[in-house]
């Protein structure tokens, strides 16, 4: 009865422990299992407010940077004064005072009144004031050419600085090569066509009508022998089929023509050559 009562107690003892140790590794598995459930949870409820963090942030940022350059405003021009640089603006700026000019081509700065180089990209119909059309008024060139030749005269300059000598000098150099160039209607229509980006050279090189060439030959025979009078005719002929051809190219330019006005103009090459050589015979009046 004692070995029995004592093997049932160590059973008892056995279970016990058994249950107790059961208990307690259910307990841990349960404790271990819920606590990683509840990390697992945490970690993705912090994924969700890191991305809906990011996601807000980046949606933001998207929006600033879309509304941004609309409400950047642009910087305003400078205005005028002698704090532009010069380096920055050059032609636009006066070389002495640095003051900011009102019109590119002013030829005295109009703060400190001194002489202005003229511009690279100065054509000779801008200098005088006039449009560039091969009809000009030939009164308004004279006028002007002299108006600026008593401005721009080097003599006026003697008492001035090296610079402002120096640039007197370009400008009457300047005026009596733009003078001669729009004075003589030829030398003006082969510099406009020159502007309008043809190159002068293809109009001595263009093809030539052969009527046009075997009756420039027979007058240039008839120039041999033929009378005073007989050269006042030709003369005459000549500067009335010039004068034709003036109008026609003048029409010309106005359309922008310009493959028919180099014809046209080659045409009037043949006869300028033949006033020349009248003018060279007849006697002086």
């Amino acid at each position: 009865q004692q070995h029995a009562c004592r093997g049932d107690h160590v059973r008892s003892q056995h279970a016990c422990r058994g249950g107790h140790v059961q208990s307690q590794q259910h307990a841990c598995r349960g404790d271990h299992l819920q606590s990683q459930q509840h990390a697992c949870r945490g970690d993705v409820h912090g994924q969700k407010h890191a991305f809906r963090g990011d996601h807000k942030q980046s949606q933001q940022q998207a929006c600033r940077g879309d509304v941004q350059p609309q409400t950047v405003r642009k910087p305003k021009p400078p205005g005028p004064g002698p704090s532009i640089p010069s380096k920055k603006y050059g032609e636009l700026n006066c070389w002495s005072c640095q003051h900011f000019k009102k019109s590119p081509n002013e030829i005295f700065c109009n703060s400190c009144a001194i002489i202005q180089p003229p511009r690279r990209d100065t054509d000779y119909f801008t200098l005088f004031g006039l449009p560039q059309t091969f009809d000009i008024n030939p009164t308004h060139l004279d006028k002007s050419f002299l108006r600026l030749q008593r401005q721009l005269h080097p003599d006026l300059f003697t008492q001035k600085s090296s610079k402002e000598q120096t640039i007197s000098t370009s400008y009457s150099s300047m005026l009596n090569a733009a003078y001669q160039t729009l004075k003589a209607p030829i030398s003006r229509l082969l510099y406009l066509l020159s502007l309008c980006g043809v190159d002068t050279d293809t109009v001595y090189r263009s093809e030539t009508d052969r009527d046009l060439l075997l009756e420039m030959m027979e007058k240039r025979e008839r120039l041999e022998v033929a009378s005073v009078d007989e050269l006042k005719q030709m003369n005459a002929e000549n500067t009335e089929e010039m004068d034709k051809l003036f109008r026609t190219v003048a029409h010309l330019m106005e359309a922008r023509d310009l493959d028919a006005a180099v014809r046209t103009t080659s045409r009037l090459l043949y006869h300028e050559k033949l006033r020349t050589e009248l003018h060279e015979l007849l006697p002086a009046e």
